[in-house]
């Protein structure tokens, strides 16, 4: 293939630029070879790299603060060996990144990589009950003075501390 290739530019190009040609083709050559080199190694990387292992948790890191809010939750990957590429996520309710936003329920994150075993992991998302109010005594003279006040005997649900 290398005599055949210098005799296709000999016959297409002018004498001036063959010796540029023959200097360079080689090299030329030698960088598209590598590159496709690298390009198959990349592709069948869970054949030929090393399988790395890792460890997988989820973290809330928004919690829910109101009822029928959402959490964000987030998949934690810590390589623990090796290498591991390719990192893909799927929660259970749809999403397939790194972080989601969830409301309340319980799901699970599957996380797969191109040269380690798939792992899996659950949590449970909680959100606060409903705000409840009791034993509410208004007080006021007359609906037009603006003077009025309430007074709350008990307040629960929601997420403490209140502000009233």
């Amino acid at each position: 293939m290398k005599n055949f290739t210098f005799l296709f530019y000999e016959i297409l190009l002018n004498n001036k630029t063959k010796f540029i040609m023959k200097l360079f083709l080689p090299v030329v050559l030698f960088l598209l070879y590598f590159n496709q080199e690298l390009k198959a190694l990349s592709e069948n990387c869970d054949l030929e790299c090393p399988q790395g292992t890792y460890t997988l948790s989820i973290q809330i890191v928004n919690p829910i603060l109101c009822n029928g809010g959402q959490a964000l939750l987030r998949a934690n990957v810590v390589v623990t060996s090796g290498t591991v590429t390719g990192i893909q996520y799927s929660w259970s309710g749809g999403g397939n990144t790194k972080d989601v936003n969830k409301p309340s329920g319980s799901y699970t994150v599957t996380v797969t990589s191109t040269n380690s075993a798939s792992q899996t992991a659950t949590i449970v998302v909680s959100q606060p009950s409903l705000i409840g109010v009791s034993g509410i005594l208004p007080s006021h003279s007359c609906f037009t003075d603006n003077n009025g006040q309430i007074n709350i005997f008990d307040l629960n649900g929601g997420t403490s501390p209140y502000t009233i």
